[in-house]
């Protein structure tokens, strides 16, 4: 029997026709998925070392406030200790070393260097840090310690104590903290502190890491 005019062939789809569709479709679902997780991988790693770059700031201005006021004092000021191993007559600031995973050959990869260390103050009460007679600078009774220690919920913690007892937690992101002055390193003015931070923090898929540093000049360089 002849077709109507305008009256068209309809044929349902094979399995094979709708299985290549279907794949087809899986395929770019999984395509633009696995583009979305990368993007959103790279945006949210980019948040999280905007903020390491801003707690960095931070903890390195917070800490180079206390140096700046500290010095070499009394023959034994500033003392520098590696991963808590504090020997003594400061043998009361030893601690078990805090917990690393930078890999050996990263920038964050390295012992902990903490540090005690004493401040200036006006000890006569004349409105300056030197001794009204001699000029010599006066050294406070307060001893300031910056300490790197593993809490117990495994998270490092950056401590400012003074007289032994935690004042301050400087940051809690801190793979690693370095103090240098010219004992460390040769190269270092003998009047100079050197100070770097190592940051670290998990994103969903990733570690982010950020270091900074600092240089500072102390108060003297007493004794030479």
């Amino acid at each position: 029997m002849a077709r109507p005019m305008g009256y068209a062939s309809v044929r349902g789809l094979t399995l094979v026709e709708i299985l290549i569709s279907s794949g087809i479709f899986s395929f770019m679902i999984l395509v633009m998925a696995v583009t979305l997780t990368s993007s959103w991988g790279v945006f949210d790693s980019g948040v999280t070392r905007a903020g390491l770059q801003e707690e960095a700031r931070e903890i390195i201005d917070r800490i180079t406030e206390k140096l700046k006021q500290s010095g070499r004092a009394e023959g034994l000021y500033p003392y520098i200790f590696e991963d808590g191993y504090a020997e003594g007559i400061f043998s009361d600031y030893y601690h078990e070393p805090a917990v690393h995973d930078a890999e050996e050959g990263s920038m964050a990869f390295g012992p902990t260097r903490e540090i005690v260390f004493k401040c200036v103050a006006d000890n006569d009460g004349d409105g300056y840090p030197t001794d009204a007679t001699t000029g010599a600078i006066e050294w406070g009774d307060d001893e300031y310690a910056i300490v790197l220690e593993t809490n117990d919920r495994g998270e490092n913690e950056l401590l400012l104590l003074v007289n032994g007892v935690t004042s301050e937690i400087l940051g809690t992101d801190v793979e690693r903290i370095d103090f240098e002055d010219h004992t460390v390193d040769t190269e270092l003015p003998i009047s100079q502190m050197r100070i770097t931070v190592h940051l670290r923090r998990s994103t969903h898929d990733r570690m982010v890491r950020y270091s900074l540093n600092s240089a500072i000049m102390m108060r003297n360089c007493e004794g030479l």
